[in-house]
């Protein structure tokens, strides 16, 4: 059953991929005629821009209030029809490439590579076609889609301040939950992650050649991160592929000086940022270089630099349009949940107390922490590192001139990014969330390949490619084949998805009781924390705001529950500890500290329907 269920699934992925390709073809050909001469980064470019077109429409559609089935289903047909003749273009360019691979020269190390990366492909696959189980997907990246594919149009969430961040990849994803297809939209992101290893792969052979192309592939796409990342729907490969995008065109664009590939380049970093806000570090970086590309290298103008930026501007701000756009509509300020004060705009309340906590921990920290945070950066752990030759054959190509040349500007861009955004990162994120740094991680993997071909020329020893080949497949392959071997029951039909889900999620039996007894139209606050899987819920899961936390007195908190129309309290009672005072501290964050009289409150306001070692939930 889930094997038809797979092939639909990726019937329709390719149907989406294949028409995104032919609509960024079909632009491309119409605003740059002639622009690439290598099918491979038109390829990869125009797939990038088609999948930026489809979500844009979606989210204006989902503004127009036409989140139906019908709707997306007959667009989907009418863009296959409408690109026919890309999407067999695409089809063969596809089948074409692993024949060329076997035919071209190949080594016994390229073929030992390419069946690393294969394994993987498929093993990554079954580690993502199973019901989604990790915090952010749940808590965020499938749930925002689910509440406007209810609600049938894009509507305001102002509970939770991750609900205004940029969404850019969130309308693939609702693309595909219009189509009434969940596991779709997680193959989404797993197809953006091969979208990814492709960029990768002829980028690095456009810089150093073939040879070098095979290893930085392989080096990429069995790092830790990129296996751990590929069984999820968050949003990372989509940040990762218009960064990569961004500075590959800016390197087309010193080759052949023909600016049309800054402003290819300048619609792909909007779009980095239209992902993801850490990606404003890539599309700084992306016009930071730029400039010093018009002074130094093309020696412009004053006015043709000024005509050049505002032009690149213009379409940045194209691509992160939708994001701005929503946050206008719904609150005003256009970088929501962001405050900026000198424009007057307000950030969410939940970002200025967060901000407000993290403030100051990074100058309390001891040099053992310090030190220790700076080896997770470089090192990474087992599950979200780079893998243990992240950094081993760089050298190899600062000692060789033409190399050296070929590698500045992926160089300086990778560590501009990573510059920029260890220092807007408050501790502990800058340390220990290295998903934030895989543009540069992407971007060093092109890198090293070149580095690894270039020492391989001359030290080819069988030793070393043994422990090449080692390192590929510890930890990083192995933990790819371990989490697919947890989903192959599941897969084959062999356990339930109820089973599964109690298997991998802890506190799953909240969800359960509450589907059985509240109603869909239910509204849930949650008080003290949000990790329960909000995406399984029927009822509308509500995280609770200051006004919440600070309300006091049965009267004024029971006005501010009718007024949201919450039905019924979540409450962690193991974050909270009563102090002599009355109040209810939380355990980890101060700004949740509780005001309410439960013990009062649940003899009249509050009725306790549920109650274990972690949870109350009460009924209004």
């Amino acid at each position: 059953m889930m094997l038809l269920e797979l092939g639909l699934d990726l019937i329709l992925l390719g149907a989406i991929f294949s028409c995104a390709y032919g609509l960024g073809k079909k632009i491309l050909a119409i605003f740059s005629p002639g622009l690439f001469n290598d099918p491979n980064p038109e390829t990869i470019a125009a797939t990038g821009l088609g999948l930026a077109v489809i979500a844009t429409l979606t989210f204006a559609v989902g503004l127009a209030g036409g989140l139906y089935s019908w709707i997306f289903y007959g667009s989907l047909v009418l863009l296959c029809a409408l690109h026919c003749r890309e999407i067999i273009e695409l089809f063969r360019l596809c089948l074409q490439f692993p024949v060329n691979l076997l035919r071209s020269r190949a080594t016994r190390m390229d073929l030992v590579l390419l069946a690393l990366v294969g394994i993987a492909l498929v093993s990554n696959l079954l580690f993502n076609y199973a019901p989604p189980t990790q915090n952010r997907e749940m808590h965020y990246d499938l749930t925002m889609p689910k509440i406007y594919l209810q609600n049938h149009r894009i509507i305001d969430i102002p509970d939770d301040k991750v609900f205004y961040y940029p969404f850019l990849i969130h309308m693939l994803y609702l693309y595909a939950l219009c189509l009434k297809r969940v596991l779709l939209a997680k193959l989404i992101h797993y197809a953006l992650g091969c979208l990814c290893l492709g960029a990768v792969y002829f980028y690095a052979r456009d810089l150093f050649g073939r040879r070098a192309a095979f290893y930085a592939g392989a080096l990429f796409y069995l790092m830790p991160i990129v296996a751990s990342l590929s069984g999820t729907a968050n949003i990372e490969f989509g940040t990762l592929l218009y960064g990569l995008l961004a500075v590959w065109t800016l390197h087309l664009w010193i080759r052949s000086e023909d600016v049309r590939f800054f402003y290819c380049g300048a619609f792909f970093a909007g779009a980095t940022l239209c992902t993801k806000i850490t990606g404003i570090a890539l599309t700084a970086s992306f016009f930071l270089v730029a400039l010093g590309l018009c002074i130094f290298h093309f020696k412009y103008t004053i006015g043709k630099i000024l005509r050049t930026a505002i032009l690149g501007t213009l379409l940045a701000l194209a691509a992160l349009s939708p994001w701005l756009i929503r946050n206008m509509i719904y609150s005003s300020n256009p970088v929501m949940p962001f405050g900026v004060s000198a424009f007057g705009w307000k950030g969410h309340e939940t970002t200025d107390s967060e901000i407000s906590n993290l403030k100051g921990l990074y100058s309390k920290l001891s040099a053992k922490k310090i030190a220790e945070g700076y080896h997770n950066i470089l090192f990474g752990d087992f599950i979200y590192g780079g893998g243990p030759l992240m950094f081993a054959f760089l050298l190899p190509l600062f000692f060789t001139p033409h190399l050296r040349k070929a590698c500045r500007l992926p160089l300086v861009v990778a560590l501009l990014n990573y510059f920029i955004l260890f220092n807007i990162l408050p501790y502990p994120h800058c340390f220990y969330e290295n998903r934030y740094y895989l543009v540069s991680f992407g971007l060093a993997a092109v890198l090293i390949g070149g580095g690894m071909a270039q020492f391989l020329r001359v030290w080819n020893y069988r030793w070393i490619r043994i422990a090449i080949v080692s390192a590929l497949m510890f930890p990083s392959l192995t933990f790819s084949l371990l989490f697919a071997a947890k989903r192959v029951p599941f897969f084959l039909g062999l356990e339930s998805r109820e089973s599964y889900l109690k298997s991998c999620l802890a506190d799953y039996h909240i969800v359960l009781f509450a589907n059985e007894n509240f109603g869909a139209n239910s509204r849930v606050l949650l008080i003290g924390g949000n990790d329960v899987y909000p995406f399984y819920w029927q009822s509308r899961v509500v995280l609770a705001t200051t006004k919440f936390y600070k309300a006091q007195g049965a009267g004024p908190v029971l006005k501010l529950l009718k007024n949201e129309g919450i039905t019924h309290v979540l409450y962690y009672k193991n974050l909270y500890t009563l102090d002599s005072g009355g109040v209810l501290r939380h355990k980890v964050e101060k700004y949740n500290d509780l005001y309410w009289d439960l013990n009062a409150w649940t003899k009249g306001l509050l009725q306790n329907v549920y109650e274990d070692k972690k949870f109350v939930i009460f009924k209004i």
